[in-house]
């Protein structure tokens, strides 16, 4: 390609605030400058900047603008520092180089001295990459040992402070917080008095009850609280799988349990309770396998909000002189969050609407 045609895609990432303190993309950004123009006689560039990212994947906004734009065939080199600006992992690496030799797009390290434009650039690269991959797994799994170690002696890793507690950082220990405490606390007897996530969430929600962060209650808040051992005095750590996107668990056996590590706030009794309760009512399947019911809401789960597209919940209304308790259906947008004014209905209205329309399905059908 002439000299003329040839534009540089110069891409600098960091991994840390602090190296952006430290003004190492300024260092980054000027020496690839400099090499694109008296090395490879490049004065048509760009300069791509991720601040603050890792290396142990590709998702990141300048990376993906560059990447769409090289697509496009804008470029006729990748620039990098390093080539572990671009990626720690391989395959990442060896998917975004595919794609670059595919377009015809030369590959550039600084700092390593080579280019993809030769066949001992090409191979050197490979050679590189596989170094760099194997540092980053050996890296993790030291971190991962460090840290399931510390847990095992019962010293906090860090993270989110569970609610109705506090943490010391000085003494590494945890408190109870009186405010929450009060409650989880309530949290707790009203679970075990209705028997119910939902009621639960309900009963603390309408007496003005909000989480740390100020959101209602949910049943799956509630759910969390009541199956959390830390509730119980126990520390659980090295349970959730980091590899799934989805909250999934790791086998049993990998789990670090450290009993009465803190003050508990639920006593033995009202924990057996409380994992027979849940047991009990578990789902399988999707499908409960207890279900309370004193009414049966026949409408219920088939009623959508057509102002604000939330589901209708459906609740006892008030007795009739006649003896018959209708059903009531109520947004639940207005519900629980106040941000709808659609007014309730109740099964009596539906009930109608939809016999009329049933029937009058039967008479067309009929007439045809």
């Amino acid at each position: 390609m002439p000299g003329a045609q040839q534009k540089a895609a110069i891409y600098c990432r960091v991994s840390t605030l602090h190296q952006v303190d430290k003004d190492s993309l300024p260092m980054q950004k000027q020496d690839m400058i400099n090499y694109a123009r008296y090395a490879l006689g490049i004065d048509n560039y760009e300069v791509f900047e991720d601040a603050g990212y890792s290396g142990k994947n590709t998702d990141r906004p300048a990376f993906r603008d560059m990447m769409e734009r090289i697509e496009a065939g804008e470029f006729s080199h990748v620039l990098v520092w390093k080539i572990d600006r671009i990626s720690r992992n391989l395959l990442d690496f060896a998917t975004m180089y595919a794609r670059c030799k595919k377009l015809g797009v030369t590959f550039v390290s600084k700092n390593e001295q080579f280019d993809t434009s030769t066949a001992m650039g090409e191979a050197m690269l490979k050679i590189i990459l596989v170094f760099a991959e194997l540092e980053r797994n050996m890296t993790s799994e030291r971190v991962s040992s460090t840290m399931n170690a510390r847990a095992a002696e019962g010293k906090w890793n860090g993270g989110r402070v569970p609610f109705a507690y506090n943490y010391d950082r000085e003494t590494d220990s945890f408190s109870i917080r009186d405010d929450e405490a009060n409650i989880a606390l309530e949290l707790k007897d009203a679970y075990l008095r209705t028997h119910s996530l939902t009621n639960t969430a309900r009963f603390l929600n309408e007496a003005g009850r909000r989480t740390r962060r100020g959101y209602p209650w949910t049943c799956v808040t509630v759910a969390l609280i009541l199956r959390s051992p830390f509730y119980r005095g126990t520390y659980r750590y090295n349970y959730r799988d980091e590899s799934d996107a989805t909250f999934s668990f790791k086998n049993k056996s990998e789990w670090i349990m450290c009993a009465k590590h803190h003050p508990p706030l639920f006593s033995d009794e009202d924990c057996k309770l409380i994992d027979y309760w849940l047991d009990k009512n578990r789902r399988v399947k999707g499908k409960a396998t207890h279900v309370q019911r004193k009414l049966v809401h026949v409408f219920s789960g088939l009623i959508r909000c057509g102002n604000c597209g939330s589901n209708y919940i459906a609740s006892a209304s008030r007795c009739l002189a006649s003896g018959y308790q209708p059903s009531m259906y109520l947004c639940s947008g207005r519900r629980r969050f106040h941000t709808c004014k659609n007014r309730y209905i109740t099964d009596i209205t539906v009930g109608n609407f939809v016999f009329n329309y049933i029937s009058n399905v039967i008479r067309l059908r009929d007439s045809f």
